[in-house]
């Protein structure tokens, strides 16, 4: 069961993100997802995804564009139908952490991947992306909070963070 309170508070935080400006969107949603991250979350990039590739995190592709379309032409193609669909490094062959993780999803009308994610890194060596779509986040959730004691967590949730601590 997922800690439905940090995905709700990713959401509205980049809610409320969009609406400011002059900031780097995309280095804060990074810290907000790694925030989330650390939690029992679920995917949460839907719900908020037009704000996502508005603000430059996620990038929707057509399926054609997947840099080895025609290598796994028809494992990709049998996702067309599927509202949503992660597709894997390798979609021939099962999902493994390491070894096949998934890269990017798909969400009923395009393929879609995070800035900094395994085909996002693609899409730049390939030239596809430029300028300031190549640039990674500058800032990290744990870089932030690096002298933030794990253990002062608990002093504002008690019992709901223990594996902070």
């Amino acid at each position: 069961m997922g800690q439905h309170e940090y995905e709700y508070l990713t959401e509205a935080s980049i809610k409320l993100l969009d609406q400011i400006t002059g900031i780097d969107h995309r280095s804060m949603f990074n810290c907000l997802y790694e925030f989330e991250g650390s939690f029992d979350t679920g995917f949460t990039l839907l719900s908020v995804q037009d704000i996502l590739i508005k603000r430059r995190y996620v990038y929707a592709i057509r399926l054609e564009e997947h840099p080895d379309y025609e290598r796994f032409k028809a494992q990709l193609e049998a996702i067309r139908t599927k509202g949503f669909e992660h597709i894997l490094r390798n979609p021939s062959s099962e999902w493994e952490l390491q070894s096949n993780p998934a890269i990017a999803y798909w969400n009923g009308t395009h393929l879609c991947c995070e800035a900094g994610s395994q085909l996002w890194e693609r899409l730049v060596l390939e030239g596809r992306l430029t300028g300031a779509d190549v640039c990674l986040a500058k800032t990290r959730f744990s870089c932030i909070f690096n002298n933030f004691a794990p253990h002062s967590f608990n002093h504002y949730f008690p019992g709901q963070n223990s594996h902070l601590a």
